[in-house]
Parts: C-alpha cells; sequence; structure tokens
C-alpha cells in the first residue's frame, strides 16, 4: 500500500513537470493527479497551450512586420527620381539606421539594404 502511494506521488510529480513547461503549470497538474489520477493529470497537461506559443506568434508577427517594411521600402528605393538621389537615399539609410537603432533589424540587413541603396544611385 505504501508502494502504491509511493509510486502515485512520484508520477504526479513527473506529470507535474511536464506542465511546468505548459500555461497550466506545475501544481495545478500536480493537484490533478494527485486528486484524480496521474493518467488524468498526464492528459491534462499534454492538451493544455504550450507556455511560450504567444511568444512565438508575437514573433512571427513582427517578423512579418520587418519584412512588409523592407518589402515596401525597397519598392520605393526602386523608384527612385534620379534628379534627386542624393536626399532620397539619405533619407533611406536614415530610417533604415533608425530600425537598426530599434532593434527592428539586425546589422547584417542594414549593411544589405545600405549597399542596395548606393549601388542604385
Amino acid at each position: 500500500m505504501e508502494l502504491m502511494i509511493l509510486f502515485w506521488v512520484g508520477g504526479s510529480a513527473l506529470i507535474g513537470l511536464i506542465g511546468k513547461n505548459r500555461e497550466i503549470g506545475f501544481w495545478p497538474v500536480f493537484a490533478i493527479s494527485l486528486v484524480g489520477s496521474p493518467v488524468i493529470g498526464f492528459f491534462v497537461a499534454l492538451f493544455s497551450k504550450k507556455k511560450y506559443s504567444m511568444q512565438r506568434v508575437i514573433e512571427y508577427q513582427e517578423a512579418q512586420f520587418r519584412q512588409n517594411y523592407i518589402n515596401q521600402t525597397n519598392s520605393r528605393t526602386n523608384q527612385i527620381d534620379k534628379s534627386n538621389t542624393g536626399s532620397n537615399i539619405a533619407d533611406e539609410l536614415t530610417k533604415f539606421k533608425q530600425l537598426l537603432d530599434n532593434g527592428a533589424i539586425t546589422q547584417a540587413e542594414f549593411d544589405y539594404y545600405k549597399s542596395k541603396l548606393l549601388r542604385n544611385s
């Protein structure tokens, strides 16, 4: 009987560790496993959302926003009026520098678009 209780509590703790990386967390899964059954706790932990899934969605949306902005800037860069290229290039470089300073683009992306702007002039 004592061995069964030990396995029950130990199994509940292991199932709680699975729930630790989920939105539900360790303690609720542990309690459900302890009161109900480790099998029930396992399924509750398994079907709950991952903890960082919303963060991944936000990062994906930010990356899409950055890419859309860069694509729009590229299309504007390709349509630069040749009579006023100096000021337009400077304006575009300033915008890219602000994106770099804000952390929206990396140094490599800034260097790429800088060289592209300078090549088109």
